[in-house]
Parts: structure tokens; C-alpha cells; sequence
């Protein structure tokens, strides 16, 4: 019962935090959501692999008895049945250290939605970006902190956590949530938590989607900016419309190819794959379903952000030597 404390007290206290709605305090929240995340999932990893040790045990004793029991298909199709089972030392090892390795096992095993799965990786790599280096535009930090709310009650709303109650212990901030001794093996308490814990936060679907389609369409249209110019610098013999995007994702830190060189080169963002990430941010609009349309921003985000950022790398390349070439000649 004191993980099943733990992690509401966690989730409560984030959900109090994101109410308050400043900056310092969302980023608190958003951390505090993604460690709660975490070690549900752990756990959950943990009731997955919980045999891992028998299976092993019991693969080694009937392997070392396949040179006497071989040619009976039964023997081999139960020896078969549990190498499936064992899961390799480098997955284990990866289960235990990766958050991604995580989430994607537990969606292949059907204890984690698969929309719930895309998020949550993106809001993981958005808690690294606030945790490690404090980085996370503004104006997505409240939006993505309440979407992490949501998520985060969604998995504790079916999360398997160990149901032993200590005399002990008081479990005092479980009983705010009415859960006592005799409550606590009940098959739908975290069910009965989860949705007390969403009552607390004000989760306004229509705002926190209007808030993440402008989100996205801010970051392409200083996508667009930044593409245009990057094109004025340009040299003039590049002056094909997809030349821009060719330079952007070619190695321009060496010697650029010239033009007939870059345009025989194959490269998978064009200026029509940007106006199909527009239309895919538009699409957000329709999609009924609030994990789905989570999932699906996710997806959008993940498509262009790579190219985002050579793009960015060029730009302020560029800018650089323009501020150079500025500097050199006020010296004159």
C-alpha cells in the first residue's frame, strides 16, 4: 500500500501545483507526474517479468533433458513454450534501465493503451528537456502538464500495485481518498482514486486541444520563417523550390554539393511534406477521442521536429557569419 500512497500523494500534489498555473510550478508538476509515471510502469514491468527466474530454471533443467526426451512432440512443444517465455538478459537489462523500452513492452502486452504509450514517450522526452537543461516553450508547458495529469490518473486507474496493508503504517493521505483496510482490496480503488484526483484539476479538453493544435502550428510557422530565410542566403543557382530543404538536410557543414549534385540526392522532407504537416495539425481538430488526438500530436511532432532543429542549426549557422561579416566591418 505505501507504493499506492506514494504515487497518489504525487499525482495530488502535481494536480495542486498545475492549478497554480505559473512556470516554476508547472515544471515541479510535470516532474512530479513523470516520476509517478515511471515507477507504475516499473512496477507493472516488474508483475510482467515476475517469473523470469522460473522460467529460466525450467528452461536450462528441460533443455539439459532434450537429448533423452527429443522425439516426443510433446516435450518439445512445452520446451518451446517456455523459451518463449524467457526474455533475453540484454531485455531484461533494458526493461530495468530505459523508459522507453518500458512503455513499449507493456503496450505489447496489453497493459498500456497504445495511444497512452505514443504520449507518454513524448512527455517523457519533454520532462528530460525540463529536467536536465530547464528547455520547454511556454506556451506548451501548461497544456502538456495537464495532459500528463490526465494520462497519469488513466494508468494509476488500472494500475496492479501490492495490495499488502502494514498495522504499522497510518496511510493517512490514502484515507483522504476513503481508502481503509477493508477498502484497499477492492478490485476498483485506484479506479475510485483516479477519479477523485481528476476532480481536483480543471481538465478543459477543448482549451488544452486548442492550446497544443497552436502550439504546433506556432512551431511551423516559425518553421516557415526560418525556411525563408535560409533561401534569401542562399546562393542564387539553388533557386528550385525544394533547393532550401535539399541544403537544410544535406551536410552543409562541409563543402555544399552543387546544384545538380544536391537535387539528384534523395531526401525525405519537402515543401510538400511541410504543407502535410499542416493539414495534420488541422486533422487534431476532428478527432473526438482525447488520448488518440494526444497520441496523434505526438506523432505530428516526432515527424518534424528532427528537420526542425537542422534547419534551426542552419539558421543560426547563417546568422552567425552575418554577425561576423558585421563585426569585421565596423573594425575597418
Amino acid at each position: 500500500m505505501l507504493d499506492l500512497e506514494l504515487v497518489v500523494v504525487e499525482i495530488e500534489e502535481a494536480g495542486r501545483l498545475a492549478t497554480i498555473g505559473r512556470v516554476p510550478h508547472l515544471r515541479l508538476a510535470f516532474l512530479l507526474l513523470d516520476n509517478a509515471v515511471e515507477v507504475m510502469l516499473h512496477r507493472e514491468v516488474e508483475g510482467e517479468t515476475l517469473f523470469q527466474g522460473v522460467n529460466v530454471a525450467m528452461k536450462v533443467r528441460m533443455q539439459s533433458m532434450e537429448h533423452i526426451h527429443g522425439d516426443k512432440p510433446q516435450f518439445m512443444a512445452l520446451l518451446a513454450d517456455i523459451e518463449s517465455r524467457v526474455l533475453p538478459e540484454r531485455k531484461m537489462e533494458d526493461l530495468e534501465e530505459r523508459f522507453r523500452t518500458k512503455v513499449n513492452f507493456l503496450a505489447e502486452r496489453g497493459r498500456l493503451d497504445p495511444a497512452v504509450a505514443t504520449i507518454v514517450k513524448t512527455l517523457h522526452r519533454y520532462r528530460n528537456a525540463l529536467y536536465h537543461r530547464l528547455q520547454l516553450r511556454r506556451e506548451v508547458i501548461k497544456p502538456a502538464t495537464l495532459v500528463y495529469f490526465d494520462v497519469a490518473c488513466s494508468i494509476l486507474a488500472s494500475w496492479r500495485f501490492q495490495r499488502s496493508w502494514s498495522s504499522g503504517e497510518p496511510y493517512t493521505d490514502l484515507a483522504r481518498f476513503g481508502i481503509a483496510m477493508h477498502a484497499a482490496f477492492k478490485d476498483d480503488v485506484t479506479q475510485e482514486v483516479a477519479t477523485q484526483l481528476r476532480e481536483t484539476v480543471d481538465l478543459d479538453e477543448v482549451a488544452v486541444r486548442s492550446a497544443l493544435i497552436d502550439h504546433l502550428n506556432s512551431r511551423l510557422d516559425d518553421l516557415d520563417h526560418v525556411i525563408a530565410m535560409i533561401r534569401d542566403a542562399a546562393p542564387k543557382e539553388y533557386d528550385e523550390p525544394d533547393d532550401v530543404f535539399r541544403i537544410i538536410q544535406s551536410d552543409w557543414k562541409n563543402d555544399l554539393p552543387p546544384p545538380a549534385s544536391l537535387r539528384a540526392q534523395r531526401f525525405p522532407v519537402s515543401e510538400r511534406k511541410v504543407q502535410l504537416w499542416r493539414q495534420h495539425v488541422a486533422s487534431l481538430g476532428g478527432i473526438t477521442d482525447r488520448y488518440a488526438m494526444y497520441a496523434r500530436y505526438a506523432e505530428i511532432e516526432d515527424a518534424f521536429e528532427s528537420f526542425e532543429e537542422e534547419a534551426n542549426a542552419l539558421y543560426e549557422a547563417i546568422d552567425r557569419m552575418v554577425q561576423q561579416a558585421i563585426d569585421e566591418e565596423r573594425r575597418k
